[in-house]
């Protein structure tokens, strides 16, 4: 008897399998075409205000790209688990959010190249001055501090080892031009061939003296300054940090939202050095994601890789949120940036009336300030051109803001009289 229940028992789990991986099968991914796609986000709720053009989106860069990678701030999970999008949203407004990301990424590329540039410039001279120029004698396993690292390439072993092969063997140029003419290969040339990541993982491997001069070059520091060791720590979490932007946006990663891996070892003593390299920094230490790279980036002396991806922030977030006012809260929660809108107006001296249009009755020798400042100082909107601004006020996102002791207190429009 034993024996049958345990046969029965096994055909019945068996069933259960069969029946699961038949589900699972039966289940899949099925293929549908661009007008399939978009007729099922319009079940779900999403706007689609014009289908060709939608449907050359999906063309051209795909239903995962623009949807699935972007969809999530929208989403609503409805309790029988179905999802539906939130009500006024669209696919434009999807696509829009992808091309604010596709632009933040290109930045970071740029950004990134640009300071594994710089970073490549000062480690190659701060190692000629310090070994020779020399493969022989820069790459010498003394000069250097061995430590464990987890990942093998990144030993100082293996680092070392393929330098050298790279300074002997190497047939690209111009590491085969200085062997070949000079019989030398100094390190400003071999680095060149040095992808981010080994040169990253290389300057971790200095010794205290490098490190010293390598913080003091990046950051603008005095080499001696007390708590030097706590900006070595920084410059190497940065680094890091950088490094993992760099190959998100090398695959094709979403930027805007991307929390890293790397922490930073930002102390009281790193803080101490620090606070006149940047404005507010108390505050700004404590961001994370686009806006903490932003910060670490902007400590550095050498500014294009950060102004390389504030503007490009600036010009994206400024494109979407004039077409979708209500998405402001979102990207300043997302990015981890304060985002406040102006609403720019026009004054004169000869009249206490602020001007949306500069050419308003004939405006002669205007002022442009922000329309705060503006009715902070007594101006009032001009019944012409102001005519429609607090009913478009809500349509474009234009809420007025006062900030005062990190208090924020709104701030009501005058009736026009």
């Amino acid at each position: 008897m034993t024996g049958v229940r345990s046969q029965k028992e096994s055909l019945r789990v068996f069933s259960r399998l069969f029946l699961f991986m038949e589900k699972f099968m039966k289940k899949g991914i099925k293929y549908t075409t661009e007008f399939e796609q978009l007729e099922k986000l319009q079940r779900q709720g999403l706007k689609v205000e014009n289908i060709e053009r939608a449907c050359s989106y999906l063309q051209i860069y795909g239903y995962y790209n623009i949807v699935n990678s972007y969809k999530e701030p929208f989403i609503i999970v409805e309790e029988n688990g179905s999802k539906k999008y939130t009500e006024g949203t669209s696919f434009e407004q999807l696509f829009s959010l992808y091309q604010l990301d596709h632009a933040l990424r290109n930045s970071v590329m740029i950004a990134m190249l640009d300071l594994e540039e710089h970073l490549r410039a000062v480690t190659a001279e701060i190692v000629a001055r310090n070994f020779g120029t020399s493969p022989e004698q820069y790459l010498q396993f003394n000069n250097y501090r061995d430590r464990k690292i987890k990942d093998p390439r990144f030993s100082l072993n293996s680092i070392l080892d393929a330098l050298r092969k790279s300074a002997k063997y190497s047939d690209k140029n111009p590491i085969k031009y200085y062997r070949s003419t000079y019989n030398c290969v100094p390190p400003w040339v071999l680095f060149k061939g040095v992808f981010l990541s080994t040169l990253v993982n290389f300057v971790r491997l200095f010794k205290e003296p490098q490190k010293r001069e390598l913080a003091s070059k990046m950051y603008g520091l005095p080499k001696n300054i007390e708590h030097m060791d706590a900006i070595t720590n920084l410059l190497t979490d940065t680094l890091f940090i950088c490094l993992e932007y760099r190959n998100l946006a090398a695959h094709g990663g979403r930027v805007y939202n991307y929390i890293p891996h790397s922490k930073t070892r930002l102390s009281d003593k790193s803080s101490q050095c620090l606070e006149n390299l940047i404005a507010d920094f108390n505050h700004n230490k404590t961001t994370f994601g686009l806006a903490s790279l932003l910060f670490l980036l902007d400590l550095f002396k050498y500014k294009q890789p950060y102004f390389t991806i504030q503007n490009a922030l600036n010009a994206e977030v400024n494109r979407h949120c004039s077409i979708y006012p209500q998405d402001v809260s979102l990207l300043s929660a997302i990015t981890g940036t304060s985002i406040e809108q102006e609403v720019i107006v026009w004054t004169s001296e000869t009249s206490k009336k602020y001007h949306l249009n500069q050419h308003c009755s004939g405006l002669i020798s205007h002022n442009q300030l922000p329309i705060m400042t503006a009715i902070q100082n007594g101006y009032t909107p001009c019944h012409k051109c102001c005519a429609k601004l607090l009913k478009d006020f809500p349509l474009l996102g234009m809420n007025i803001l006062i900030k005062e002791d990190s208090q924020i207190s709104s701030f009501e429009l005058p009736q026009i009289e």
